[in-house]
Protein backbone atom coordinates (compact mmCIF):
# COMPACT_ATOMS: atom_id res chain seq x y z
CA UNK A 1 0.00 0.00 0.00
CA UNK A 2 1.62 3.18 -0.86
CA UNK A 3 1.43 6.34 0.45
CA UNK A 4 0.47 5.08 4.46
CA UNK A 5 2.49 6.04 7.00
CA UNK A 6 2.93 4.22 10.69
CA UNK A 7 2.15 7.39 13.78
CA UNK A 8 1.75 6.21 17.50
CA UNK A 9 -1.64 6.27 18.38
CA UNK A 10 -2.10 6.88 22.54
CA UNK A 11 -4.70 4.70 23.37
CA UNK A 12 -5.19 6.10 26.74
CA UNK A 13 -4.45 5.12 30.14
CA UNK A 14 -1.18 5.01 28.87
CA UNK A 15 -1.31 2.73 26.53
CA UNK A 16 0.59 3.08 22.81
CA UNK A 17 -0.16 1.45 19.64
CA UNK A 18 0.93 1.81 15.66
CA UNK A 19 -1.49 2.59 13.31
CA UNK A 20 -1.49 3.12 9.34
CA UNK A 21 -2.21 6.62 8.57
CA UNK A 22 -2.38 7.58 4.74
CA UNK A 23 -0.43 10.55 4.11
CA UNK A 24 -1.26 13.86 2.85
CA UNK A 25 -0.30 13.00 -0.71
CA UNK A 26 -2.20 10.29 -0.99
CA UNK A 27 -5.46 11.51 0.87
CA UNK A 28 -5.45 14.31 -2.12
CA UNK A 29 -5.60 11.60 -4.41
CA UNK A 30 -8.12 9.84 -3.16
CA UNK A 31 -10.29 12.64 -2.82
CA UNK A 32 -9.97 13.59 -6.12
CA UNK A 33 -10.58 10.62 -7.85
CA UNK A 34 -13.89 10.36 -5.62
CA UNK A 35 -14.93 13.27 -7.03
CA UNK A 36 -14.52 12.42 -10.29
CA UNK A 37 -16.24 9.51 -10.22
CA UNK A 38 -19.10 11.02 -8.01
CA UNK A 39 -19.26 14.21 -10.46
CA UNK A 40 -19.60 11.14 -13.29
CA UNK A 41 -21.78 8.56 -11.20
CA UNK A 42 -24.29 11.51 -11.02
CA UNK A 43 -24.46 13.05 -14.58
CA UNK A 44 -23.84 9.86 -16.62
CA UNK A 45 -27.59 8.41 -18.33
CA UNK A 46 -25.81 5.05 -18.21
CA UNK A 47 -25.27 5.12 -14.61
CA UNK A 48 -28.37 5.50 -13.35
CA UNK A 49 -29.34 2.13 -14.54
CA UNK A 50 -25.98 0.41 -13.29
CA UNK A 51 -22.63 0.84 -13.71
CA UNK A 52 -21.28 2.10 -17.25
CA UNK A 53 -17.67 1.47 -18.45
CA UNK A 54 -16.04 4.92 -17.43
CA UNK A 55 -17.48 4.58 -14.02
CA UNK A 56 -15.76 1.07 -13.19
CA UNK A 57 -12.03 2.60 -14.56
CA UNK A 58 -12.99 5.78 -12.17
CA UNK A 59 -13.59 3.54 -9.27
CA UNK A 60 -10.30 1.66 -9.74
CA UNK A 61 -8.59 4.22 -9.76
CA UNK A 62 -10.66 5.49 -6.11
CA UNK A 63 -9.64 1.94 -4.59
CA UNK A 64 -6.13 2.33 -5.98
CA UNK A 65 -5.71 -0.25 -8.40
CA UNK A 66 -5.41 1.76 -11.79
CA UNK A 67 -3.58 5.16 -12.34
CA UNK A 68 -5.52 8.28 -13.37
CA UNK A 69 -6.10 9.15 -17.30
CA UNK A 70 -4.62 12.11 -18.50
Amino acid sequence: MSGVEWQWCDGGGGVSHLQAVVSDGEHARHQTAYRAYVEHASSCPDCVEGICHAARKLWRVVKGRAEPDG
